[in-house]
C-alpha cells in the first residue's frame, strides 16, 4: 500500500467545543446511523458518487473532541507525533473560562500549519477584521454559523479533508519532482562531462540520457497535480502533462511553443508579473492565485506553486497548479450571507426604532381624535396623518421581512389593492426606461396573505425583470380569477384543483433557456455579473409563495421575454364594512390595576394615556430595576403587566415577565416589541399565558387585548 493509500484510508477529525452535543452532533451528521438512505442520496448528489448503504459519506472518518483549546492542542500535537495528523477541525469561538476560538487556532497553527479549521459560532465577540489580524488571512480557515446545516457540514468535510489530502499529495510528488529534476540536471552534467573527456563513449552517454528523460517523464505525465515547464526568457511552453492540458482544455500541440498570454489563458499577469521578479532571482512562488479560462468559458481558479529550476544550462520554471474553483465559491458564498446578515441586522434595528416612533404617533393621533371641538376639518387632518402613519408602519415591515425578523401576519386582502399601493414605488424603481401595465380581470381577488410578503414578491419580480431588459421594454401585470380542475392541476407538479387568484408578472426582456429555468430558484444561483446579484430574489419568492399555500409557474425562451404566474388560494370577501374603525365610545373599558414597563417616554406615555381613559389604573416603570421596585410595594393591586421586550438594565421584557409570573400565577402579561418575531423561540416557559402586541397599535386593539387579558386573570 503506497503513502496516497493510507492517507486516503483514514480522514481524522477534531471538533473542540465546551458543550459536549456539538461533537455529537456533527458526528451523527458525518457519520450517519446505519439505514441514513436519504442522506446517502444526498450525499450522492452534492459529491457525484454512487450510493452508498448504511453511511453519510463513503469515507473512513475518525472524528474525536476536546473540551477547551488547551486540550484541544495537545491532542493536535501528539497525533502529528504518532503520524496521524488530523485533517481538519471544527473550533467553537467562546469557550470560557479557557481560551477562545482566536486563542486556540493560533497556538494550534503554531504547531500544524496546515490544519484545515472551520469557526463554529452562533455569534462572534470579535469582528472579522480582528480575527483576521489576529491570524491573518488563509485559506485554511472557514466560519460555520451555528445551528448547523448537515450539508453545509458534510460538503465542508469532504471538500476540506479532500483539500488536505491533495495538499499533501502535491507537496510530496513535488518533492519527487525535485528530486528527479536534480537527478536528471546531475547525470545530464556528467554527460557532457564525459562527452568532453571521453567522446568515445557516445553511445553510451546517448543511451544513459534517453533512460533518464523516459524516467521524467513517466513521473511528470504520472503525477495528478496540473504541472508544466515554462521557458524561463519568454514562458512558453516546453512541457504539459495530461492533467494540465485537461484543465485548459486544450490539445498539446496547441500548447506546446506557446505562452499563457499567447493562448488567452488568463487576462490578469499582474500576479504572474510579480512572481517572474522572484523566479529570475531563483527563489520559488507558492500559493499564487490565478485565474484561467478554459475553451469551454469556464473559469478556474488555481492556486500555483513555480519553481526556477536549470536544465542544459538553460532557465526554466515548472508551474504546478491545484484547481480551488469550488472553494473559492464556498467562500465567496459564505461572504456573501454574512454580509446580508450584517445589511439584515441593521434592517431590523432601524425598523424596531421606527415601530416606537410610529407606536408614540398612533397613540397620540387616537387622543386628538377624542379632542371635543375637533371639527370636519381637523378631523380629516387627523385621519391623513394616520393613513401616512400606517404606511410608515407597512415599510417597516418590509424591513422586517428582508432582515428575516417578522413572522407571517395573513389577513383577507384585496391582491389588486395591494398591487395598486405598490405602483407609485415601483415606478420610482424600476426607472423611466420601463412601462408598467397593470390589468386586473378580477372582481374581488381576495386572499389571505400577508400583504407586505405580497408586496415583497411584487417587488422582487419586478426587479428581476427589469434587470432582464436593456434599453426600453415593458413589464405587465395581470390579476385573473382561475378555477382549475383535475386535467388543469396534472399539468404541473405543485397544483391543484379549486379556485385560485392569479398574479403574472411579464417582461420583454432577454428570457431564459431550459437549463436556466431548472435553478432559478435554488439559492445563490444568479445569471447576473459577479457582484451585481445575490442569487436569492426568486428563492424569496418561492419561499413566500409556499409559505401562502400557493405555487409559482414560469414560461420563458431566450429572446422572447419572461412570465412569472403565481397562484394564490381565493378567498370570500370581507363583509362590507368590517374596515370602518369604531368609534371612541365603542372602545372597552375596564378596571384594575396594569404595571406598565416601557424605556421610550413617548411611548410610555401615549399607553399610559390610553389606559387611564379606559379607566385603569397605571403604575409606570422604565426598566426592570424600577418595574421590581414598583412590583414589591403594588404586587397584590398590579393585575396585569404590560411590558416593552427590550428594555435596558438586568432584567428583559421576557426575563421580567417570567419572574413576575413565577411569583404570581394570575397575573396577566403582554409583551409588545417593535420586531415581528415569533418570542416563542426563546424557550421561556410562558406557555400560552402571554400576549404579544406589536408596534405600532392602536387605542381600539390596546383595549380589546387589555379587557381580554383582566378576563382571563
Amino acid at each position: 500500500m503506497n503513502a496516497e493509500d493510507k492517507l486516503k484510508m483514514r480522514r481524522r477529525i477534531l471538533v473542540i467545543d465546551d458543550n459536549p452535543r456539538i461533537p455529537e452532533d456533527i458526528r451523527k451528521i458525518i457519520i450517519p446511523a446505519a439505514g441514513s438512505a436519504d442522506l446517502a442520496e444526498d450525499a450522492s448528489f452534492l459529491f457525484g458518487e454512487q450510493p452508498i448503504q448504511n453511511t453519510g459519506l463513503d469515507l473512513n472518518v475518525e472524528i474525536d473532541s476536546a473540551p477547551q483549546g488547551q486540550e484541544g492542542l495537545a491532542m493536535v500535537q501528539q497525533a502529528k507525533a504518532e503520524g496521524q495528523p488530523y485533517m481538519m477541525a471544527f473550533v467553537d469561538m467562546r469557550m470560557p473560562p479557557g481560551w477562545d476560538g482566536v486563542e486556540t487556532i493560533q497556538h494550534i497553527w503554531k504547531s500544524c500549519p496546515d490544519l484545515q479549521i472551520v469557526i463554529c459560532t452562533a455569534f462572534s465577540d470579535r469582528p472579522w477584521h480582528d480575527i483576521n489580524s489576529r491570524l491573518g488571512r488563509s485559506s485554511n480557515l472557514l466560519i460555520l454559523k451555528k445551528p448547523f446545516d448537515n450539508m453545509e457540514v458534510l460538503q465542508l468535510v469532504q471538500t476540506l479533508t479532500e483539500k488536505w489530502i491533495v495538499t499533501k499529495i502535491a507537496e510530496r510528488r513535488m518533492g519527487q519532482m525535485e528530486t528527479i529534476v536534480e537527478e536528471r540536471t546531475f547525470e545530464m552534467v556528467k554527460t557532457h562531462e564525459k562527452l568532453e573527456v571521453e567522446a568515445e563513449h557516445a553511445y553510451e552517454l546517448e543511451t544513459a540520457l534517453r533512460e533518464s528523460e523516459e524516467r521524467f517523464h513517466k513521473a511528470f505525465d504520472s503525477t495528478v497535480t496540473c504541472l508544466a515547464i515554462l521557458e524561463g526568457n519568454n514562458l512558453a511552453h516546453a512541457d504539459a502533462n495530461a492533467n494540465y492540458l485537461e484543465l485548459v482544455g486544450l490539445a498539446r500541440n496547441v500548447v506546446i511553443g506557446r505562452t499563457p498570454q499567447q493562448l488567452k489563458l488568463t487576462e490578469d499577469l499582474s500576479g504572474l508579473d510579480a512572481a517572474l521578479v522572484e523566479l529570475r532571482a531563483g527563489r520559488p512562488v507558492q500559493n499564487l492565485d490565478i485565474h484561467v479560462r478554459r475553451n469551454t468559458t469556464k473559469n478556474s481558479h488555481l492556486q500555483v506553486t513555480i519553481v526556477p529550476m536549470t536544465i542544459s544550462g538553460k532557465p526554466f520554471f515548472l508551474f504546478a497548479a491545484q484547481d480551488i474553483t469550488q472553494q473559492r465559491q464556498l467562500e465567496g458564498e459564505l461572504r456573501q450571507v454574512q454580509k446580508l446578515d450584517s445589511i439584515g441586522q441593521f434592517a431590523g434595528g432601524l425598523a424596531h426604532d421606527l415601530n416606537n416612533i410610529l407606536a408614540a404617533m398612533t397613540l397620540q393621533l387616537a387622543f386628538l381624535h377624542e379632542c371635543p371641538g375637533l371639527g370636519q376639518e381637523g378631523g380629516e387632518a387627523i385621519n391623513d396623518v394616520e393613513t401616512e402613519v400606517q404606511r410608515a408602519a407597512n415599510l417597516t415591515r418590509q424591513l422586517l421581512i428582508f432582515s428575516r425578523r417578522s413572522t407571517m401576519q395573513p389577513q383577507i386582502v384585496n391582491l389588486k389593492t395591494v398591487v395598486e399601493n405598490l405602483l407609485k414605488m415601483l415606478g420610482r424603481l424600476l426607472g423611466a426606461k420601463v412601462k408598467i401595465q397593470f390589468v386586473s380581470q378580477a372582481g374581488q381577488p381576495v386572499v389571505k396573505a400577508d400583504a407586505a410578503m405580497l408586496e415583497q414578491v411584487l417587488m422582487n419580480l419586478a426587479l428581476n425583470a427589469r434587470d432582464a431588459m436593456t434599453g426600453n421594454g415593458n413589464l405587465g401585470i395581470e390579476i385573473s380569477e382561475v378555477e382549475l380542475d383535475e386535467e388543469d392541476a396534472l399539468r404541473h407538479p405543485e397544483s391543484r384543483s379549486g379556485k385560485f387568484v392569479r398574479l403574472s408578472v411579464s417582461d420583454t426582456g432577454s428570457g431564459m433557456n431550459a437549463d436556466t429555468l431548472n435553478h432559478i430558484f435554488e439559492p445563490f444561483f444568479t445569471t447576473k455579473p459577479a457582484g451585481q446579484g445575490t442569487g436569492l430574489g426568486l428563492p424569496t419568492v418561492y419561499g413566500i409563495v409556499k409559505q401562502h399555500q400557493g405555487w409559482i409557474q414560469v414560461a420563458s425562451q431566450p429572446g422572447h421575454g419572461s412570465t412569472f404566474q403565481v397562484f394564490l388560494p381565493a378567498q370570500l370577501a370581507e363583509p362590507a364594512g368590517s374596515e370602518i374603525k369604531p368609534s371612541p365610545k365603542s372602545l372597552l373599558r375596564g378596571q384594575g390595576t396594569v404595571l406598565l414597563v416601557e424605556d421610550e417616554p413617548s411611548v410610555r406615555r401615549g399607553v399610559g394615556s390610553c389606559l387611564r381613559r379606559l379607566g385603569y389604573h397605571v403604575l409606570e416603570a422604565v426598566n426592570g430595576e424600577d418595574a421590581m421596585a414598583c412590583w414589591s410595594s403594588h404586587r397584590d393591586q398590579i393585575g396585569l403587566l404590560y411590558t416593552d421586550m427590550v428594555i435596558p438594565g438586568k432584567y428583559s421584557g421576557l426575563d421580567l415577565a417570567q419572574k413576575l409570573k413565577s411569583e404570581k400565577s394570575s397575573l396577566g402579561i403582554i409583551i409588545s416589541s417593535g420586531y415581528s418575531i415569533d418570542i416563542t423561540t426563546n424557550n421561556y416557559p410562558l406557555g400560552a399565558s402571554f400576549t404579544y402586541l406589536p408596534k405600532p397599535t392602536t387605542s381600539e386593539l390596546i383595549a380589546t387585548t387589555v379587557s381580554g387579558c383582566f378576563s382571563r386573570s
